[in-house]
Order: C-alpha cells, then structure tokens, then sequence
C-alpha cells in the first residue's frame, strides 16, 4: 500500500509504502519511496520508519515507540535530521491524542 502525504503549505508531496504491517505485535514498517517540492526537508528517500504500540495497563494507555533510519538530506546535519524526526514523532502523538480526546504527554 502507498499513501501520498501533503505537508501543510506545501505544494509538493511525499509517497510513502507500507512494507510491512503486524496487527498481533501492533508493528508497521514503511519506506518513503518519492519526495517532490517539499520544502525544508531534513530527510528524503529511503527513510525507514517503524512504529510499535504496546499495552502499558491494558484498555487504559500504551507505550508508542518508534524508530528510522535515514541519511539527512544534503546541508542537513544528523542533528537537525534527529530534531525534525522528534517533532514528526511528537505531532504524530498530538494527533493520535486530539483524536481519541487524550491529553498528549512529551
């Protein structure tokens, strides 16, 4: 499966590829395959993300964890890359909770 994500302000876009999804384990792993006219970027093609939830107390939280791999992008130093993916993780998080009526925890 591939989705097509449009950054806010941006007329450009990112494919991103499911490579593997496990609904017992809770796991998915994706690859962003294209990148075009997005702004900005820390990061590219060939990152690689993995997402996992685990029960903390079930039925009441879990834990979110998730991992990439990339190279950043030319001018782009690996501190910048790490900061643009904890804010991606951290929004990822806001949203998961605004939408279930959670408050988010950093």
């Amino acid at each position: 499966q591939v989705r097509k994500l449009t950054p806010a302000g941006s007329s450009g876009y990112l494919l991103e590829r499911l490579l593997r999804y496990d609904d017992v384990e809770r796991t998915f792993h994706y690859i962003i395959e294209e990148v075009t006219g997005v702004e900005g970027m820390a990061y590219g093609t060939g990152y690689r993300g993995t997402l996992h939830l685990k029960d903390d107390e079930p039925g009441k939280s879990c834990i979110y964890s998730y991992s990439a791999e990339f190279e950043p992008l030319p001018g782009v130093s690996e501190a910048q890359g790490q900061e643009a993916v904890e804010s991606f993780v951290q929004d990822s998080i806001d949203g998961a909770c605004r939408l279930l009526g959670l408050a988010g925890r950093s």
